[in-house]
């Protein structure tokens, strides 16, 4: 299986300190582009007026190259409440995002949704959180290989492996009308 390629994105709060993506022109930043030539971006002036899609082409840093939609392609900067690996994320799915002009720049705003869920791909997803509630009507089955562990919304609870381990500090407590054990 090929795995996912990561493009880490800085800090919110480090992206003041460093230089707007228009303070060094394109030809020195080629090089992330895959070598060669740069691509071709049109300047702010050449961006329709409100919100304007497209589809990130590249990136570098904290600076997305758009394609839009309508032709051309743009450098656009993730407004300040776009979590920093989202951009990736658009990128490797070819979401649709949306830039507008701000000031002398242009902002990615975000992506439209376009699908009910988020689709997770690659070798690995984490998430870390405080508490994960999931609330499934017909049922939720977790499966690892031959490993399964399913429940139904009767209450019922299954477990199907090879071998099953049971390793409890303090208290192992089993009640129920009825136990069997073959």
């Amino acid at each position: 299986m090929k795995r996912a390629s990561v493009v880490r994105l800085p800090e919110k709060g480090k992206k003041a300190a460093r230089e707007t993506p228009g303070d060094r022109p394109l030809s020195e930043r080629s090089e992330r582009f895959g070598g060669g030539a740069a691509p071709q971006v049109r300047r702010v002036g050449a961006l329709a007026e409100g919100l304007v899609p497209g589809r990130i082409a590249a990136l570098e840093e904290d600076v997305a190259v758009v394609e839009l939609l309508g032709g051309g392609r743009v450098e656009a900067s993730p407004a300040d409440d776009v979590e920093p690996g989202f951009l990736a994320e658009c990128l490797r799915a070819r979401r649709t995002v949306l830039v507008t002009k701000a000031g002398a720049g242009v902002v990615l705003l975000g992506a439209l949704q376009t699908a009910s869920h988020v689709a997770a791909s690659g070798p690995e997803v984490t998430v870390r959180t405080g508490r994960f509630v999931v609330d499934a009507t017909e049922g939720l089955v977790l499966r690892v290989g031959q490993t399964e562990v399913a429940l139904d919304p009767r209450g019922v609870v299954r477990f199907a492996g090879e071998k099953m381990s049971v390793a409890v500090a303090k208290v192992f407590r089993v009640l129920s009308a009825t136990a069997e054990l073959p």
